[in-house]
């Protein structure tokens, strides 16, 4: 079995029992595993929290629901709206910028925790500034696992 397909299997299995601290509006992104390839990160969402209209920057992007409730908003690449769907705990979906670009959304009134498969592992994407109607590249940045569990 090849690594990335060993990760696919593993975002199966892990179940998150920690709790996190996090305001609303706030959305935290922990690296939680990676090897030759791939990366697994853990987000963790605020109620009311939101990415921006995003791309991924040529990676493969799996999502495993774990906790709590999200919408995936997909969009074509101009971006004009497409469909909507309902991530609940134990959902799966899948995106590439093939299939277009999408924005993730924590409307709900309760945390939501959700595991992030990039293959090959995403540092940067490109977003979509509402304001200015334009795209531009972001750096993407890790929270850090020692503000959870060094008190």
């Amino acid at each position: 079995m090849n690594e990335l397909a060993l990760a696919l299997n593993t975002l199966k299995e892990i179940k998150i029992e920690q709790s996190f601290n996090i305001q609303e509006g706030e959305r935290k992104r922990y690296k939680y595993a990676e090897g030759t390839g791939w990366e697994i990160l853990l987000m963790v969402w605020g109620s009311n929290s939101q990415t921006p209209i995003h791309n991924h920057n040529g990676s493969k992007g799996w999502i495993r629901m774990v906790k709590g409730n999200l919408l995936e908003l997909c969009f074509d690449q101009k971006p004009i709206y497409q469909k909507q769907k309902l991530l609940g705990v134990g959902t799966d979906t899948y995106i590439d910028d093939s299939k277009g670009t999408h924005q993730i959304v924590n409307p709900f009134p309760t945390v939501a925790m959700s595991l992030h498969l990039y293959s090959p592992s995403i540092s940067k994407c490109t977003i979509f500034d509402e304001n200015s109607k334009e795209w531009r590249l972001q750096d993407l940045v890790n929270h850090s696992f020692e503000e959870v569990f060094v008190k």
